[in-house]
């Protein structure tokens, strides 16, 4: 799981996990947005399929997810 967490917050530009991102813990429900959540899930699977790893395991599918999420870059 941390291996596609480390995928996704590198995909977005991130230095870190945001603090204000937290996984469901009993009472407390999960801030980590949907898109994010789903990516990771897809990300874990591409990982578990190829762990040869010869294959880039951000699909399209997990690039349009966090499309809207990413910081964009300047050219």
């Amino acid at each position: 799981m941390d291996a596609a967490s480390d995928v996704i917050v590198d995909y977005l530009k991130l230095k870190k996990i945001p603090d204000t991102w937290v996984l469901e813990d009993g009472d407390t429900p999960s801030t980590v947005p949907g898109p994010v959540r789903s990516a990771v899930l897809l990300v874990l699977g591409a990982l578990y399929d190829d762990r040869e790893g010869m294959t880039d395991p951000l699909t399209p599918a997990v690039e349009s997810l966090l499309m809207r999420l990413r910081d964009p870059a300047v050219a």
